[in-house]
């Protein structure tokens, strides 16, 4: 005689199965093979699967998680600029506007010291303006 499980049929007896007719085990045996499911708990059906459960944790989308890669990555690039900047002694250069020291010591030599410089006047004029 044929045995039946949860999702699972053979010709011999294995562990938690129960025994069925051999007209169920051809109806069990169809239904694998067209994405059915076979149940023993209350009584022997081939039924379609139930849908899967909503995760209990909330999915975020893919633009959730690249926008939080982003933020992440801008945080350690806002701390690695901090490093540089203290590690550097670049605050008091800064404050008596020796730009031209703090570029080389940043870039190694005075690449962007132009627009900096304009970026810097304007700065002041918005920062200072009376």
């Amino acid at each position: 005689m044929p045995y039946a499980a949860k999702n699972q049929i053979a010709q011999d007896e294995f562990e938690g199965a129960v025994e069925i007719t051999p007209l169920q085990y051809a109806e069990a045996l169809e239904g694998l093979c067209n994405g059915l499911e076979v149940s023993i708990e209350n009584g022997f059906k081939v039924a379609p699967a139930p849908p899967p459960e909503e995760p209990s944790v909330p999915v975020k989308t893919i633009e959730e998680i690249r926008g939080d890669a982003l933020s992440q990555r801008d945080q350690l690039l806002n701390v690695a600029a901090i490093r540089i900047w203290q590690s550097n002694g670049l605050n008091e250069l800064a404050d008596n506007d020796q730009f031209t020291t703090i570029t080389r010591r940043i870039n190694g030599g005075l690449n962007g010291l132009e627009n900096r410089m304009q970026l810097w006047a304007r700065a002041k004029a918005v920062l200072w303006a009376s």
